[in-house]
């Protein structure tokens, strides 16, 4: 069993996981870099393989500068890159939003005769998305493939996400349109990210068609899909289309939770239907759902609206005698209604 040269006092273990070399954890970081130090003093070193896991277990503390530091020792230190360091550096730079540093890792891949992979590809894809440079990451799935790389159903799945988050809805679609072309099947978060999109862009009738494209092709929706549709049935005050969403869900096996109930009681409290929201608050429980801060602040502010403040401030004391505290909207929502 392999296990890392460090005195077991900086380890910790999983009770519950064999201790393998991917489930080596660190009390702290501080831990791990001490561990990390030494190892660059043994002579002879341990090997680059240990090197790079000692990285990831950084990365999975979330200790990504930590990470990057380490990365950087190891290659000053003359300890070889491999293709799971340089994977760790990758995804250190996106997690830390420096995702222009993260070509120059490709490019080191490249240099070193070492052939990265669909894994660091789609990690540069998503780091680009997250900063908000959708369009630059659609063109890198362009020029990998040149390079003879070809985007696969996470590539394609990130960049749609990224276009329909930034309200690109047109864009996204012919990417959609492009997957099909190159006969990559997509998948539920494919679908979930371009119903979502629709949605928020007023296109519902197009995304309904979405749903009904899934069955066709065999793909199930899940709560994210049916929680979309939903919401965007209770944006418009049209809980009767949201209940026929709610049927086809249950119908599917799967159990409503707190966000879709927190949509229908809103969907009820733009038309004044406060005692159905109410109704409908009351028999979460019935399905083994917790209300949350959310769940309360929608009928509170409903019984507000509608200066039927007793019931609201009953709701307050409920909340406060369930732990659950209260946040600047609740208390906002209270001291306008009571003006």
């Amino acid at each position: 069993m392999t296990q890392f040269p460090y005195s077991s006092a900086a380890m910790t273990r999983n009770s519950t996981t064999p201790m393998t070399s991917n489930s080596v954890t660190f009390a702290s970081v501080d831990d791990a870099l001490d561990s990390f130090n030494r190892m660059l003093q043994m002579n002879p070193r341990p090997s680059g393989v240990k090197f790079g896991q000692l990285v990831s277990s950084l990365v999975r503390m979330k200790a990504f500068q930590a990470a990057f530091y380490a990365s950087k020792r190891m290659e000053l230190a003359g300890v070889p890159h491999d293709l799971y360091t340089l994977s760790m550096m990758l995804r250190c730079f996106c997690k830390l939003g420096r995702v222009d540093f993260g070509y120059s890792v490709l490019s080191k891949a490249l240099k070193l005769g070492i052939q990265f992979n669909d894994v660091m590809l789609n990690t540069l894809i998503d780091g680009l998305c997250k900063v908000g440079k959708v369009i630059e990451a659609a063109r890198l799935a362009h020029k990998i493939r040149i390079l003879g790389y070809q985007p696969n159903v996470v590539s394609y799945s990130t960049i749609i996400d990224g276009l329909c988050k930034s309200g690109l809805v047109s864009k996204a679609l012919d990417v959609f349109s492009e997957m099909g072309d190159r006969k990559i099947q997509p998948n539920v978060i494919t679908y979930n990210s371009l119903i979502y999109g629709l949605c928020t862009s007023s296109s519902r009738n197009k995304a309904m068609m979405l749903l009904h494209e899934m069955a066709d092709r065999k793909i199930m929706p899940d709560k994210f899909t049916y929680s979309i549709l939903v919401d965007s049935f209770c944006k418009e005050g049209n809980v009767l289309g949201a209940k026929v969403i709610l049927k086809m869900m249950i119908q599917r096996g799967l159990i409503p939770h707190v966000i879709i109930y927190n949509s229908l009681m809103d969907g009820y409290s733009l038309r004044s239907q406060v005692d159905k929201a109410r109704k409908l608050f009351d028999s979460m429980a019935n399905w083994g759902c917790k209300h949350d801060v959310y769940s309360y602040n929608i009928m509170i502010h409903a019984y507000c609206n509608n200066k039927r403040m007793d019931e609201a401030e009953q709701l307050l004391n409920d909340m406060l005698e369930k732990d659950l505290a209260p946040d600047t909207v609740t208390y906002t929502t209270m001291v306008n209604g009571f003006c």
